[in-house]
This record gives C-alpha cells, structure tokens and sequence, in this order.
C-alpha cells in the first residue's frame, strides 16, 4: 500500500508578504550597492541615509564590515572575487528567498 502524501497549501497573505519583503530588500541592497559605487567614484557623494557625520551609512557601506561581512577580505584577501559588498549577497540571497516562495504546494511525505 502506497503512503499517503499530505499537501500543505502556503496560505495566500504568506505569498504576499513574503513577495513584498523579498522585493524590499532587493531594492534596499540595490541602494546599498549604489551608494557604495558612488562613494567610492566620489569622495564627496552624500546619501541620501547619510544624516550625520555620526549617522553615516556611506561610511559603513565603504568601511571594512561593507564587504565580505568584514571577514572574508581576511581570509581570502581584499582581491578575492568572494570578498563582495554585502549588498551583493543582500541581492542574492532575497533572489533566492523568492524563489524559494515561488512553490505553492510544498510535499511533506507523511508516511503512516
């Protein structure tokens, strides 16, 4: 006798929100990202979350914990093509939290 297979529908408002989480922090690491290149361009770029000279986001974004979360240029060195900003794998990895939501039905093999 073959093994029952339970089907769990994720409920709709779950899709909702998850698409609109997922779409925010890709535009908000696509921001990061932009002000970091344009720091970087010109030393004179102010952000527009650049409120203060102790309220800098540009700052952090081009500090050392701006790529590779501040560990990876130790480990692989500054040159490596792992040592990323973050907003880089801010991108990827609300990409992948999108696509992980894209499945309606997801299978739970519930053998009894």
């Amino acid at each position: 006798m073959a093994a029952p297979v339970l089907r769990v529908s994720t409920p709709r408002w779950e899709r909702i929100v998850r698409l609109l989480v997922c779409l925010s922090g890709i535009l908000l690491s696509l921001y990061a990202f932009h002000v970091e290149r344009e720091k970087t361009r010109d030393a004179n770029y102010r952000a527009m979350c650049d409120l203060s000279s102790s309220i800098s986001c540009s700052k952090v974004f081009t500090s050392r914990w701006g790529r590779g979360f501040g560990l990876l240029g130790t480990i692989f060195g500054n040159d490596s093509a792992v040592n990323q900003p973050n907003s880089v794998y801010g991108i990827l990895f609300y990409i992948f939290q999108l696509l992980l939501g894209k499945n309606r039905i997801s299978h739970v093999d519930c053998r009894l």
